[in-house]
């Protein structure tokens, strides 16, 4: 339910520059939330990030990479690595 509403948020978001900013955004707001989770949510959490991550890495990885600001990059390429979502 959670990588539907996901994937439906983001094929609603058209012009390229929009999509890439909420996308970030909703990155930021996605390791919040992990961070302060119950270890029961925690799991459920990793599944769909799983899920997420692996039908939008091109997506996520250009935005994160374009983060201007390192440690917000340094802790989004660590969340991501973890959550098998490997940005090169």
């Amino acid at each position: 339910m959670i990588f539907l509403r996901i994937q439906d948020f983001l094929s609603s978001v058209n012009i390229s520059e929009q999509k890439e900013k909420k996308l970030d955004d909703f990155l930021g707001k996605l390791i919040s939330a992990a961070a302060r989770s119950k270890t029961s949510e925690a799991t459920l959490y990793k599944t769909n990030f799983k899920s997420l991550f692996q039908s939008l890495s091109k997506e996520i990885c250009v935005v994160v990479d374009k983060n201007p600001y390192p440690a917000q990059k340094t802790s989004r390429i660590k969340f991501l690595s973890e959550n098998e979502c490997i940005c090169k």
